[in-house]
Order: C-alpha cells, then structure tokens, then sequence
C-alpha cells in the first residue's frame, strides 16, 4: 500500500482558510465574533460563551503537539506519550538510518498507550483534554451549509464513551502492527493518534486527527434532536439557544 503523503503547505493553508471562512459565516448568523489565534477556541457569542466550529475539511486535526506540551498540560497520561516520542531519537537523521529499530520500540509504547485508553474514564478524560481544554462550550459542525450545534461536554463524553481504542495493523510489506492507537464507532475508524516523523518540521510530535463524517454520525445517531431554530441552525442534547436572543 503507498505511504500516504503529508498535505501540501498550499493545501493547508487553503484548508485554514476555508476554516475562517466557515467561522466568520457562523459568527454572523448568531451575531458573535470570530476569536483570533491558535487555540481551540472560534467563537464567542454575546453571551461570551465559546464556540469550536469544525467542519472545513474531511479530517479534523485536534492537535499535533511535541514532548513539551504533554509533559505540561497533560499528567500521567503525558508520561505514556512521552514514551512514545522518546522512541525516537532526538535526532532525525539517526532515525532515519535504522527505522525498523526505532519503530519496533514506538510499538510497545503505543500498546502501552492503547491499554490505558481502553479504560472508559481514562479515554473519556483524553478526549475532554484534547477537544475542548476547559475552553468550550458549544461544539458545533458545519455540513452542507448547515450548523449542528451541540453542548461540547455532553458531545465529546458521547464521542468518548461510544468509541473503542484498538492498535493498528499492518496494512502492507513496509509496515509494522502497533504503529498506532485508532479508535473504532461501529467497526469503523473514527480517529487515530500517530506519530509524525516525517520531516525535520514535526519530527517526534504526535497528531491526533478524528474523521467527520464518522464522528458526525455518532453524534447525530446518539444525541437528540433538540430543535431547529433557523434554516441554518440545529440544536441537539443539552444546548440552550439563549445566544440567538
């Protein structure tokens, strides 16, 4: 099976774009601001509360952090990536010269990662972590000019509590089992933690990426409808309206 390639720098910032311009339109009809920056935050409404607006592209990127941001933000599970990223030598070029040896240690870590995420507290936990960071209140999916709206904790607890972490399998001659931890909604690969080795740029980071057609299913399938308040605009679960008054 062919490698697949890393986005091209002029997709990604296409993709970036289209993100704010999917923010501004959502900003408008429930008369927000867009938020600036790089954290997970997009919108504030009136009420000042947060919104993440997902949905630009097929695949949402939650994170891509190095060694340094697990062992601040993220307790004893950052210890377990740690040991991921520190499969690897600090240098690229070393890496590069006996792959095999460094990924067959990445494999016992990333089991040892997997064990720990199979448990439904530590893996709703993670999800929490890596999706909202204490700093959203409104998770919120644009899809066919539409925005489904929901409550970000009861979203991301459903997304965690309904998902599966299994480890990956080798899909070809050049692969290796273990490279992975994927998580699974109805035999189905909604996301994947892995590392990223493949320039000096994000040598020994870690991308943590879920699909959106798997994980809008989810949501839809398992959160109910809560109303529609505009041609635009549908609540699920627990979301209030308030910010539309």
């Amino acid at each position: 099976m062919a490698r697949k390639r890393a986005m091209s720098s002029e997709k990604a910032s296409f993709v970036k774009l289209e993100g704010h311009r999917i923010e501004g339109i959502y900003a408008g009809i429930i008369d927000g601001e867009t938020v600036k920056g790089t954290s997970k935050k997009d919108v504030r409404d009136k009420l000042g509360k947060i919104h993440s607006v997902k949905g630009a592209q097929l695949k949402w990127q939650i994170f891509l952090y190095g060694r340094n941001r697990f062992e601040r933000d993220f307790g004893n599970l950052g210890k377990i990536f740690m040991k991921c990223i520190d499969s690897f030598p600090e240098k690229r070029d070393d890496y590069v010269k006996n792959k095999d040896k460094f990924k067959t240690v990445l494999s016992l870590n990333m089991v040892n990662l997997k064990n720990y995420l199979e448990e439904d507290k530590n893996r709703n936990d993670f999800f929490i972590k890596a999706f909202l960071n204490n700093e959203i209140d409104y998770f919120v999916i644009y899809n066919d000019g539409i925005f489904h709206i929901f409550d970000a904790k009861e979203a991301i607890k459903k997304l965690g509590t309904l998902t599966k972490a299994e480890n990956s399998k080798a899909q070809g001659k050049n692969q290796r089992d273990n490279q992975k931890v994927i998580f699974k909604y109805d035999n189905k690969t909604v996301g994947e933690i892995e590392m990223r080795n493949d320039s000096e740029v994000h040598y020994r980071q870690i991308k943590f990426w879920v699909e959106k057609k798997g994980t809008k299913e989810l949501l839809l399938k398992n959160i109910p409808f809560n109303g529609r308040k505009t041609e635009k605009l549908i609540f699920y679960g627990k979301t209030q309206d308030d910010f539309l008054k």
